[in-house]
């Protein structure tokens, strides 16, 4: 059976965040835990800020264990996709990669099984029609070559089930021993791609980080309910913002709207 646990967090604000990144810590230090799912249901690009934030990217990169990014519908694109080891378009989807290699494995192994048994079945079946076909010849020849005959070939049939019965269990493991092999690849070119994305998320998060546009010169501005203002046509004349510069932050308020 599968367990899952759930940690709830916030997941927009100016408090989410954090949050966030303090949950993915928490779960990290427990021993129960074989991976995380970090995601959330679709919305504004402002709904979904809080998985562009620094702190939440550099959480999921520092993870010991696998992270799975489902943030949002499939044509939302945040930097925890780019931090986590893998990223799936939904939550239900993400919960649906998480297990498909187990249930592959197992079945294949059921396969190998089930095909060796009845490779030993059908050469059984044979060999007890070679006997019965030995018991019916031969009637008219004396007793003692008849006995002779018959143990002569039943010596060589016996002979033959042997070496079907190690071919067909050598065949069996060469076959688990391929599978293995494919699972030991998928998983080295599944951690090579995750150290890629990794490494590319990094550089994101320098790039695009809200920090560093703030370094650049930029300001944030956010209304008095704490949401991002990202157009003009959003704050009224006599509304009071918040200015988040490099070094600090402002309190303004609006006398005009200029196009």
């Amino acid at each position: 059976p599968i367990r899952i646990l759930l940690r709830p967090t916030l997941v927009q604000g100016p408090e989410a965040a954090p949050d966030i990144a303090r949950a993915i810590a928490e779960l990290n230090s427990r021993d129960d835990i074989d991976l995380l799912i970090v995601g959330r249901g679709g919305g504004s690009l402002e709904d979904l800020w809080a998985f562009n934030e620094e702190a939440v990217a550099r959480a999921i990169a520092a993870s010991r264990l696998p992270v799975v990014s489902a943030v949002g519908h499939e044509i939302d694109e945040t930097i925890a996709d780019f931090a986590a080891d893998l990223r799936a378009p939904t939550p239900s989807a993400a919960a649906e990669l998480a297990v498909p290699d187990i249930r592959e494995t197992v079945a294949a192994a059921r396969a190998v099984r089930q095909r060796a048994r009845r490779a030993l079945l059908r050469l059984l079946g044979e060999a007890r029609l070679r006997l019965r076909s030995i018991e019916r010849s031969h009637a008219l020849k004396s007793p003692r070559d008849r006995l002779r005959q018959n143990a002569q070939r039943a010596d060589e049939l016996l002979g033959r089930i042997e070496l079907e019965a190690r071919r067909a269990l050598r065949a069996a493991g060469e076959r688990r021993e391929r599978l293995v092999e494919r699972i030991a690849r998928s998983a080295a070119q599944g951690l090579l791609l995750a150290r890629q994305r990794l490494a590319h998320a990094q550089a994101r998060i320098e790039a695009l980080s809200p920090r560093a546009v703030l370094e650049r010169g930029y300001a944030l501005a956010f209304d008095g309910a704490g949401r991002l203002v990202a157009s003009a046509a959003s704050a009224a004349p006599g509304e009071e913002l918040r200015l988040v510069l490099r070094d600090g932050a402002l309190r303004c308020r609006v006398e005009a709207r200029e196009s």
